[in-house]
């Protein structure tokens, strides 16, 4: 049995936002350590719209179902 297609999109917009955060994240470490102030703040701001999507997501859920 595999997921609703609604499902799987769901759940894949989730992981892309969720990969955006640890990405940005992570790149605005490297940034910082750098000191390229600039370059970190758009990141930041990538980084926020992420966790935007993302409070989205799970503020309404689907059903996610695992595959048998």
């Amino acid at each position: 049995m595999s997921a609703p297609e609604s499902d799987r999109d769901w759940l894949h917009d989730l992981r892309n936002a969720l990969n955006t955060v640890v990405l940005s994240a992570a790149v605005v470490r490297g940034l910082l350590a750098q000191g390229e102030l600039d370059r970190a703040i758009e990141f930041l701001d990538d980084l926020e719209q992420a966790c935007s999507a993302c409070q989205q997501l799970v503020s309404q859920p689907r059903t996610v179902r695992r595959s048998r």
